[in-house]
């Protein structure tokens, strides 16, 4: 364990974070729904000795819709949570978050070459997604992904062009976990029947 790090990809804030969060970005009322899974689960690897770093974009709503800004460049660093600065323009906020995610992992693994890393995502998300196959592809490192939820009932617009899109984003996202992701956390039982397991181990 003394050699192994984990790093976790999330949407996690601190507690002290939401109300800034909630006064700079949101147009409607914060969700922290996520945020708070996540900072129960990474606190409680912590607390058993497990060294784990958080990279995070918090979820911040999508401007000019529910965002007030178009870029997050809040700088919350200590020693085990990073934020990744992304934009937040609706249509490149997710393309966005890939790259500020990738730059920041990219820089942690140059930081611990002696580690063995493990990569989690904390939610079947795209941008997540591509950081696992990155991570799988490029260093070969373990990689794991929680389900909370499936990605086809993550509906935010009626809209049929939103609607299409949406079609096209949940058939590449189950492509991707299929194939980079070595382990799942799922909520619920009836989850596994939509993802391709074989022999993959699964909670």
């Amino acid at each position: 364990m003394n050699n192994k790090l984990y790093v976790f990809l999330g949407t996690y804030c601190e507690l002290i974070d939401y109300a800034i969060l909630e006064k700079k970005y949101y147009k409607s009322d914060i969700s922290v729904s996520n945020s708070e899974f996540e900072r129960m689960l990474f606190q409680g690897f912590l607390n058993i000795g497990c060294e784990s770093i958080m990279l995070s974009a918090p979820s911040v709503g999508m401007w000019p819709i529910s965002c007030k800004k178009i870029l997050f460049n809040e700088k919350y660093r200590n020693k085990n949570y990073i934020t990744c600065p992304h934009l937040t323009i609706y249509g490149i906020k997710n393309f966005s978050k890939s790259i500020s995610l990738k730059k920041v992992f990219i820089k942690i693994v140059k930081e611990n070459l002696n580690k063995e890393i493990v990569v989690v995502g904390c939610e079947a998300h795209k941008p997540y997604l591509k950081i696992l196959k990155y991570a799988k592809t490029k260093y070969k490192f373990k990689t794991c992904l929680i389900v909370p939820d499936l990605p086809d009932n993550m509906i935010f617009s009626k809209n049929r062009i939103y609607t299409i899109f949406k079609k096209i984003n949940v058939k590449n996202i189950y492509k991707l976990t299929n194939k980079y992701v070595d382990c799942f956390y799922f909520f619920t039982s009836t989850m596994c029947e939509s993802f391709d397991l074989k022999n993959k181990k699964y909670i």
